[in-house]
């Protein structure tokens, strides 16, 4: 690995020249525009790249910022992390990622170890574990400028960025009751790490029911494990289930869930959207990809990219965010396609 040393030896200046130039100090010591542009050249020409650690050391910023992920996170927090690695790389930043699974104390371990290696702060999307969210976020608040995707629980003053998933499952349920669907069925997921977005989306599903006078039946509710959808035949026997119980619509969690209803309902050779409605929930590709094309929700997430990029950059930066911007909440907007 080339070092500063290697550049002044063959540019034939001294090494706090080199750091000049190549650090962008503001100090004493500077170089000539000739100077300046040879000493890059052979740092070009060499390969060198900083030292993160001695940038620490000298009270510069690392520009990486670390980024905790469950491992099995649904498809849209890939893609909403692909929206926040490139407006950061914008804003002059890079990510590093660790991924972790039902497993607190490694989640913790990546706050410490991209700590100790020297990123500018963290991003947290790990922490929406039942029992766990409170007792993580505040390890990694305690290692480092730290921003939340969802907010944590018992820390209200948290940055953080939320999708209101809630609404989603009112809307769809008043779009379906709209058009004279009485027998709604929700296809939901669970596991360790989903439970507490998913108990948010049913909670936003049954009051929707309950105000527009319709009763919460438990049987027109069921549930697979993102394990389980590995398997498309998985979903078979549930879809089944809500169509021996007589529904007309269908809403899931994901549009993957709402692809697999498709294809079940298809195979059953039931119409949709005339016989049972569906509808899904976070606007992937596969929503246009399948016959009829998934009704669904948009859940903006180059706004999510920006406001998390934008607290984070801010803290680093040491610029001040008002209280009452330190949290928002992003509202889905509703996508009207053939499947209701």
């Amino acid at each position: 690995m080339a070092t500063m040393k290697d550049i002044s030896r063959e540019a034939g200046v001294s090494e706090p020249v080199v750091s000049a130039v190549l650090n962008k100090s503001k100090g004493r010591i500077k170089a000539s525009p000739e100077t300046a542009a040879k000493i890059r050249q052979i740092a070009e020409r060499l390969g060198y790249r900083p030292n993160l650690v001695a940038r620490k050391l000298a009270g510069k910023k690392s520009k990486i910022i670390g980024v905790v992920m469950d491992t099995t996170a649904p498809q849209i927090y890939h893609d909403r992390l692909s929206q926040m690695e490139l407006y950061a790389a914008e804003k002059g930043y890079r990510f590093m990622l660790g991924q972790a699974h039902n497993d607190v104390k490694k989640i913790q371990e990546y706050a410490e170890f991209f700590s100790d290696y020297g990123v500018d702060g963290l991003i947290c999307m790990a922490h929406n574990y039942p029992d766990s969210s409170h007792k993580i976020a505040e390890f990694f608040l305690k290692k480092n400028k730290t921003v939340f995707f969802e907010q944590p629980e018992g820390i209200p003053d948290a940055y953080c960025v939320s999708i209101d998933i809630a609404s989603n499952f009112r809307q769809a349920v008043n779009l379906l009751y709209q058009k004279g669907r009485r027998r709604i069925g929700l296809f939901r997921t669970y596991d360790f790490y989903c439970n507490p977005t998913m108990d948010i989306c049913q909670s936003g599903y049954q009051n929707a029911l309950l105000s527009n006078g319709m009763k919460i039946d438990p049987q027109l509710i069921v549930s697979v494990s993102h394990q389980q959808l590995k398997s498309v035949e998985a979903g078979h026997p549930l879809i089944k289930k809500l169509v021996d119980t007589k529904v007309d619509a269908i809403i899931c969690v994901n549009d993957y869930m709402a692809a697999v209803a498709i294809n079940c309902l298809q195979e059953m050779q039931i119409e949709i959207p005339k016989q049972i409605a569906v509808i899904g929930c976070d606007n992937l590709d596969v929503a246009t990809l399948v016959r009829p094309s998934i009704t669904t929700f948009e859940q903006h997430n180059d706004q999510v990219a920006v406001h998390l990029v934008d607290m984070m950059t801010a803290q680093i930066e040491g610029r001040e965010i008002p209280p009452e911007e330190r949290k928002v909440i992003i509202k889905p907007t509703l996508i009207s396609r053939e499947s209701a």
